[in-house]
């Protein structure tokens, strides 16, 4: 049996009101990009972003170059808390199977930062505010998971 300091006691119920906190920006990441995907994706480019069906799958995504499918974590790295959304896309192993490759992600830091991809030093990006958020960041978050999806092989290559 495992038993408790109080101060471990305190640091777990902390992290626990952060990881519902970073619940929250991640739900509002997913709707911010639903909306994208709704309004700025013409219908044209034959693009769909959906709720998934799946267990754990938050939406799916379909492009003409590919699919694929978004899903969250909230994990200990380092003594801290980080979300993450990640997006993966459907493609071929060499022996003729459905793998799932991870071709983008947006991590959210403790104190609710939004970042795209996996360096630490990238600029967080401003998807929330009185305002509605940048648009010019949604973009950048919308464009980017497309262009990720669409562009990533849709076979495992030797590489």
């Amino acid at each position: 049996m495992i038993r408790a300091t109080e101060e471990q006691v305190l640091s777990i119920q902390r992290k626990l009101g952060l990881a519902t906190q970073m619940q929250g920006v991640i739900d509002m990441l997913i709707e911010k990009l639903d909306q994208f995907y709704e309004s700025e994706v013409p219908d044209r480019l034959n693009v769909s972003f959906t709720a998934a069906e799946s267990p754990g799958v938050l939406r799916a995504i379909s492009t003409p170059c590919g699919s694929g499918r978004v899903t969250s974590s909230i994990d200990m790295a380092g003594g801290s808390l980080e979300g993450r959304v990640l997006a993966e896309k459907s493609t071929w192993s060499h022996s003729g199977e459905i793998v799932w490759r991870p071709v983008w992600m947006a991590r959210i830091s403790e104190d609710g930062k939004v970042r795209l991809g996996v360096e630490k030093e990238e600029p967080p990006l401003n998807i929330f505010d009185r305002f509605g958020g940048s648009l010019d960041d949604i973009h950048l978050l919308g464009n980017s998971l497309l262009f990720a999806i669409a562009s990533a092989p849709a076979r495992l290559t030797n590489n």
